[in-house]
């Protein structure tokens, strides 16, 4: 069975450094299957491709290579990481782009990616998207041997994700992502609303200004231009805004808007 590649970047599709990367990686196996994620992380955004990823990757065969390459480090000192988990492979640069899917797995194996013969030469200092990370996940695709990757890699980079806080009757998160249509997604998942009494209801406090006095099942339950909560389909706890952008008729800000559910008893 053919390999499956996916792809996470911020390099977007203006330019030519995608199709770059995708080049390198049929050359090394023609027969796999190259899947876009995204091409439109912003520059530089490694919460962002975390997320994407983390959001994601499970909907793939066991197997699939994910290769993320947002990379602003390029050409430092930083590693070039190999990880294996729940039947999954993942590339990347060691600077926390891997660590939300990773920290779902107990077990983990992850390696630093060293093998020069596996490398594209000659090897350009700002673009190991194409000369490293690509090759790589072409020679995982094919079946190469994880462990000639490299040494093992124990001190990779973990991102610090916001902490959700439980409290008499409330949890309080924060927004995280924003999506193309402006909805706010936090940090704030479905399994953690459930063990908040609910007898008498929820309401969600959106920063200081917003106050919604339930949880609605879809979008459609809202008027047009009404703002509302409701759990997303990855399973968290969105703000949205009917035909409309809540980051920008809320004001949401990824990382401070806090998002607050209370009990009502």
């Amino acid at each position: 069975m053919a390999g499956v590649i996916t792809l996470i970047t911020d390099f977007g599709n203006s330019d030519w450094y995608v199709a770059c990367m995708k080049g390198v990686i049929l050359s090394r196996e023609a027969s796999c299957t190259i899947v876009d994620i995204t091409n439109e992380i912003p520059p530089g955004g490694l919460f962002n491709a975390a997320w994407v990823l983390r959001q994601s990757f499970h909907y793939f065969p066991t197997g699939t290579v994910h290769l993320v390459v947002v990379d602003p480090e390029v050409g430092t000192s930083r590693a070039a990481l190999a990880a294996r988990a729940g039947g999954f492979f993942f590339v990347g640069p060691d600077n926390g782009v891997l660590s939300l899917a990773l920290g779902l797995y107990p077990e983990i194996e992850v390696r630093s990616i060293q093998n020069q013969e596996i490398m594209l030469k000659p090897l350009s200092p700002t673009f190991h998207g194409r000369d490293v990370f690509a090759p790589t996940a072409a020679y995982l695709a094919k079946g190469g041997k994880f462990s000639s990757l490299g040494p093992e890699w124990s001190n990779w980079v973990r991102l610090q994700e916001p902490l959700v806080r439980l409290g008499e009757g409330f949890l309080e998160g924060r927004v995280v992502y924003v999506d193309r249509f402006g909805n706010g997604i936090t940090n704030i998942a479905e399994g953690e609303l459930r063990t908040l009494p609910s007898t008498g209801g929820l309401k969600v406090l959106v920063g200081d200004l917003l106050t919604l006095d339930s949880l609605k099942k879809t979008y459609a339950e809202a008027l047009p231009g009404e703002p509302l909560a409701l759990i997303g389909s990855s399973g968290f706890l969105e703000i949205a805004v009917r035909g409309a952008s809540a980051k920008e008729k809320l004001n949401l800000q990824v990382g401070e808007t806090s998002v607050v559910v209370q009990s009502l008893t």
